[in-house]
């Protein structure tokens, strides 16, 4: 059942509360359940889990394409549990290669924040995460295309 536009405000809004969490985990389990598993039902759901433990449920979770995503992300391992269309807007220390790719602006796209130990004490937001699904087909229009180096 899509997600009313109200929750999806909340779940883009600045704050962590309990209401706040509810919604973010509703926005992206809907968005993650329309992208990856309903387009293929025979796609094990476990793709799906493991997508929602990705979420820092405490920062705020948007889907766009308004506005558009960063014109240029890094992506992230194909070779992980969760496939292509996942991407970064910076870089990691870790990866010594990164693959940027140029994103179009009427991509479909929910932004996100990974958990992580060293920036839940921190500030300052971590580094954005973001799950493209129409990087993930050939199909229909490209909305994500490999930067040359």
């Amino acid at each position: 059942m899509p997600v009313a536009v109200s929750e999806t405000r909340l779940a883009a809004s600045v704050g962590s509360d309990p209401k706040r969490a509810r919604a973010r985990r509703s926005v992206a389990l809907d968005f993650f359940t329309e992208h990856i598993f309903a387009p293929d039902p025979e796609k094990d759901w476990s793709v799906v889990q493991k997508a929602m433990q990705c979420i820092d449920v405490s920062r705020p979770v948007k889907i766009g394409p308004e506005p558009p995503a960063p014109r240029r992300l890094i992506a992230l391992p194909q070779a992980g549990p969760l496939g292509a269309g996942f991407f970064a807007d910076e870089p990691s220390p870790r990866e010594d290669r990164m693959d940027w790719y140029v994103i179009a602006p009427e991509a479909v796209y929910l932004k996100y924040f990974s958990p992580s130990v060293r920036v839940a004490r921190a500030r300052t937001l971590p580094p954005a995460r973001y799950f493209i699904p129409g990087a993930r087909t050939a199909k229909g229009p490209r909305v994500a295309t490999k930067e040359r180096t």
